[in-house]
């Protein structure tokens, strides 16, 4: 079995970092991220999107959660469009049963006409994360 990369996107002193999708077409190797959990939101892509051995449709607008350590990889059909925000556990330790929240949650939620709004969020959430 080939061993399982481990990718860090976020510097080891900050505890949260949003960015957009890189817009690139092609398939990832599995991987992992243990330090952080990690939103990703699309708002345009198609394809598929493993997550620990389970296939997840990609088409939008889809919210995926990954836990820290959770295995996965793309393999888009279409260029992605959309946002990445990272998180350490520091970040959400001050709120109040955050972590059994994000237990909790699935994998890949789905939206219909209501991503517009989400989308202007994460598009808000970004602004603030440069300008400070």
């Amino acid at each position: 079995m080939e061993p399982i990369d481990v990718k860090r996107k976020i510097d080891i002193s900050k505890e949260f970092k949003i960015s957009r999708m890189k817009e690139k077409n092609k398939p990832t190797k599995p991987h992992r991220h243990d330090e952080y959990h990690e939103f990703i939101f699309l708002h345009g892509c198609a394809g598929i999107h493993t997550i620990d051995e389970t296939d997840h449709d990609g088409n939008p607008p889809t919210l995926f959660y990954l836990k820290p350590g959770q295995v996965h990889c793309w393999d888009f059909t279409k260029i992605p469009k959309g946002f990445v925000l990272i998180f350490k556990d520091l970040f959400v330790e001050e709120f109040i049963n955050a972590k059994q929240h994000l237990n909790q949650m699935s994998p890949a939620l789905s939206f219909g006409e209501d991503s517009r709004s989400l989308n202007t969020d994460f598009e808000q959430l970004l602004r603030e994360y440069k300008s400070t």
